[in-house]
């Protein structure tokens, strides 16, 4: 398995305002309100994607359980489609975009993993290229794993 880096793309954080000292006034003792700051929550996905490289076939696996969930599920599904035996998971990750090229006229296959789609597609094809497939790498498929929001 072939794993890229994985990129986390949620920035939390909290405001804190500040008013005058002379506008605001002193809180007592026995006060007992408390302020949360305000964050935002996204929730992790996580994207996989199997291949069978003697028969083209592939699978694309989402969870926000685990890695292991939606590398499960993207198996399985390749598995589906062929008997060929030959499955496994190429690209796994989370919170980005998942692509798979393959080259249609002799099989090489590459693939990426990126913030953006535009990047993990030019990631896959560059990896099929420099494999053997050349100019005849073309995307097969592409993942959407970003963040829940």
């Amino acid at each position: 398995m072939h794993t890229f880096p994985r990129l986390a793309l949620t920035a939390l954080g909290s405001a804190l305002l500040l008013a005058p000292a002379l506008a605001t006034p002193v809180a007592q003792a026995d006060d007992q309100s408390t302020t949360q700051p305000s964050v935002a929550v996204t929730t992790t996905r996580y994207g996989a994607i199997a291949y069978s490289p003697s028969t083209l076939v592939w699978g694309a696996g989402l969870s926000t359980e685990s890695s292991s969930v939606a590398e499960g599920r993207a198996l399985g599904y390749c598995r589906q489609s062929t008997t060929a035996g030959d499955c496994r998971v190429v690209l796994s990750g989370w919170n980005g975009w998942g692509a798979l090229a393959v080259s249609w006229t002799n099989g090489p296959a590459g693939w990426g993993w990126a913030a953006t789609r535009e990047q993990a597609e030019l990631n896959a094809k560059y990896y099929c290229m420099t494999n053997g497939g050349g100019n005849a790498c073309g995307i097969h498929t592409t993942l959407d794993a970003t963040a829940l929001p």
